[in-house]
């Protein structure tokens, strides 16, 4: 069951409001959390409990491409950047952080006819 609730500012504030924003927030699918990606000077993962009214301790990241649920604690992170993607599995309650996957990006070229 998702809950309606009005988040504080630091989570309301950094929801997506459309695609392609750069803001990145996945929802848990027990329907009660949801990690939020927080920009700025300190940038990290926080998770907001809609039960509890809680925000969870920031857990600092390299700013995601995508996030999503992988674990009851656990949110896997997108990761762009250097010619290369990373998945980064994050637990949300230690704050403890691995590489679950590293590979390059493959170069998008342009090719045009000779004339």
């Amino acid at each position: 069951m998702l809950r309606r609730d009005t988040p504080p500012q630091l989570v309301g504030f950094d929801l997506p409001e459309w695609e392609g924003d750069g803001k990145v927030a996945a929802p848990a699918a027990d329907g009660r959390r949801i990690a939020v990606y927080v920009p700025g000077q300190a940038p990290g993962l926080v998770v907001y409990d809609l039960a509890s009214r809680q925000v969870g301790e920031k857990i600092a990241v390299r700013r995601p491409a995508a996030a999503t649920w992988t674990g009851e604690r656990e949110v896997t992170l997108r990761v762009d950047g250097g010619g290369r993607t990373r998945w980064v599995r994050v637990d949300v309650d230690s704050g403890a952080s691995q590489v679950a996957d590293d590979y390059r990006t493959p170069v998008k070229r342009a090719y045009r006819a000779g004339g």
